[in-house]
């Protein structure tokens, strides 16, 4: 014999509900445009026509930049983009990461 027992009912006022039919749908619409808000002017050139900005993974975005100015000027950009959509970011997952070839300078975080 089982017992079931319930959890108290809550209330999600943020963000898409986890396992919804409309959630992935709701996402994608909320992030369409957001390639459209990182400059690729601050994004490192891979060949004469492509320039990689960011990559994105379910919620799980990188933002790509050749210096510690342009990545500043991406991060500005995402700023103003969740602004606008009265997005959260998450502050305690975030990370930076800075790269250098051997023997170059590089920004400290």
């Amino acid at each position: 014999m089982y017992i079931v027992y319930l959890s108290p009912e809550f209330v999600d006022e943020m963000g898409v509900a986890q396992g919804g039919i409309l959630s992935p749908y709701l996402f994608k619409k909320f992030l369409a445009d957001l390639a459209c808000n990182l400059s690729k002017q601050w994004g490192v050139v891979l060949d004469e026509l492509t320039v990689l900005t960011h990559l994105l993974w379910a919620d799980d975005l990188v933002l790509i930049s050749d210096s510690d100015y342009g990545l500043q000027c991406q991060l500005d950009n995402l700023f103003n983009y969740c602004s606008k959509w009265q997005m959260i970011i998450n502050n305690l997952k975030n990370k930076a990461s800075c790269l250098q070839q051997w023997g170059h300078s590089y920004a400290k975080f």
